[in-house]
């Protein structure tokens, strides 16, 4: 099917390079001022999940922006809604 398969890290550094530290400072730990802004204003939220095999699984949950509370730079507070389980 295909005509190759990358199997490790080191093989997809080989071929595209590292990232550079701009690129590397993207990722944080927390949610900043403006992840919080963007929250808050979001009428949407997927949540996204995999198991020990690596299947994935993403359900969207919407509702009026402001729905998801922010609890701390750390949790978030989503609502339960019929038929979401």
């Amino acid at each position: 099917m295909f005509q190759s398969v990358i199997t490790s890290e080191q093989q997809l550094r080989d071929i595209i390079g590292t990232p550079s530290e701009l690129v590397q400072n993207k990722v944080i730990h927390y949610l900043d001022y403006h992840c919080q802004s963007f929250i808050k204003s979001s009428p949407l939220v997927l949540i996204s999940s995999a198991n020990k095999k690596g299947e994935c699984d993403v359900s969207p949950r919407g509702d009026h922006p402001g729905f998801v509370s922010i609890i701390n730079e750390h949790y978030l507070l989503i609502p339960e809604r019929p038929g979401n389980k």
